[in-house]
């Protein structure tokens, strides 16, 4: 599943030798009492979520160096659910984002994501449906939807939301970036190995 997020942070720590240092995440109740837990939950409830808090407990991040995280965005994070998660206020508190961008490619590659992630567990799950309620059928956005794809972009919108907590940033690079005649997406799966040293530079002028 995360195969590709592995590749990009070998590619990093090992080839470009940038260090790794861990970064502690913020606690459910640190989440809960933050002037940003009204609006987590508003965005929480507009993705069709079910419980009485929002969920924020989430995995690891894929890189972690000194004064940044570089989270790697797969075609899974692409989708109408993530555009609902972008229109939450505290993107306003965010003014770095690159939100043309990231609304773009939400359009831009919903179909992507529709190929790559409409069955089993990519499409739901026993943790997505206690927060989301039940999928509706496998492929079909309309109604119910993915419960899956909406965990995903709410707990992209809770990483975001990381960076106003803590003392480090969050940077995402999507696997659709241009890279010279190439994308991100080419470089980490091996088509253009030639352009490493370019995504390298690209990473590098970015934190």
């Amino acid at each position: 599943m995360r195969v590709k997020q592995e590749k990009f942070k070998n590619i990093l720590l090992k080839e470009a030798k940038l260090k790794s240092k861990p970064k502690p995440k913020p606690s459910k109740k640190d989440f809960l009492k933050s002037e940003y837990a009204d609006e987590l939950f508003r965005t929480y409830k507009k993705l069709g979520g079910i419980m009485d808090e929002f969920p924020s407990r989430f995995r690891g991040w894929d890189v972690e160096l000194k004064n940044v995280v570089i989270e790697l965005d797969d075609e899974r994070h692409f989708n109408r659910y993530r555009i609902i998660t972008l229109g939450s206020e505290i993107y306003k508190k965010l003014d770095f984002f690159p939100m043309e961008k990231y609304l773009k490619l939400c359009k831009e590659y919903e179909s992507i994501c529709l190929r790559a992630a409409t069955w089993s567990e990519k499409w739901t799950s026993y943790p997505s449906v206690d927060q989301y309620g039940e999928a509706g059928p496998e492929g079909e956005l309309e109604g119910n939807g993915a419960p899956r794809w909406k965990q995903r972009a709410f707990y992209d919108l809770i990483r975001d939301t990381t960076q106003l907590m803590t003392d480090y940033k969050v940077i995402r690079i999507p696997i659709w970036d241009k890279i010279e005649d190439a994308i991100v997406d080419d470089i980490i799966t091996g088509k253009r190995k030639d352009l490493i040293p370019n995504l390298i530079e690209y990473v590098k002028s970015l934190i």
